[in-house]
């Protein structure tokens, strides 16, 4: 039988800088269908540490959120919506449509 071996502990992983500039404490990393926020400022091709869990207050538009909506990532506009390509998470606190912000648990998807 195939076996596991723990690396390390999935909510902080190493996270190599790629993006031509100076990345700040709490940028959005997108990584395929993977979402993180960076813990320290990372430089161009320095490692960082990107959180990958936890639940994490990101920007957000006009839209109004339930408590257990998808939250997705919309890269133009910087801000959370209702429907995209990438799923940060689910939204664990109401936010109506005056809110600026939105919690997320990050990295949770929805059924």
């Amino acid at each position: 039988m195939a076996v596991a071996v723990r690396k390390y502990n999935a909510g902080a992983i190493d996270w190599l800088n790629d993006a031509g500039e100076t990345l700040e404490s709490g940028a959005i990393v997108v990584a395929g269908n993977l979402v993180g926020c960076l813990v320290r400022p990372t430089a161009p091709g320095e490692v960082g540490t990107l959180e990958t869990d936890g639940v994490w207050e990101f920007p957000k538009g006009a839209e109004s959120f339930s408590v257990g909506a998808a939250c997705y990532w919309d890269d133009a506009t910087e801000t959370i919506v209702s429907t995209g390509d990438v799923c940060v998470g689910v939204c664990v606190e109401e936010a109506a449509s005056d809110a600026a912000t939105v919690s997320v648990a990050l990295n949770y998807r929805a059924a």
